[in-house]
């Protein structure tokens, strides 16, 4: 959505709201969700982390660790997580696979 887009659902959500319903909304725009929701849930890997208000999950310690990062002190998530990606090097040309002047040159 553009930002015009987000201000008129912005303006409509609240019309909702103020005729008394109460509003589930699953979004990770946060400016979008802080403007607008009295009560929040953050989840991080499928399990709520954190509930409040904005200004609850704004300082919430686990929060800020989950979507923010840790301090660079701190242990290197990579260690416990270390991703694995296939070596594709032989697929793409340039990266380890033929270049065109490689061909080029058998012919």
């Amino acid at each position: 959505m553009n930002s015009t887009e987000k201000t008129e659902l912005m303006r409509e959500i609240v019309n909702i709201r103020q005729r008394g319903y109460t509003i589930f909304m699953i979004e990770h725009d946060m400016r979008f969700v802080m403007g607008l929701c009295e009560r929040i849930a953050v989840l991080n890997f499928g399990r709520i982390i954190a509930e409040g208000g904005p200004e609850q999950i704004r300082n919430d310690p686990q929060v800020i660790e989950a979507y923010l990062g840790r301090d660079e002190d701190e242990d290197d998530l990579t260690q416990e997580h270390p991703v694995h990606l296939p070596d594709l090097s032989g697929d793409l040309p340039g990266l380890g696979g033929p270049t065109v002047q490689d061909m080029e040159a058998r012919r």
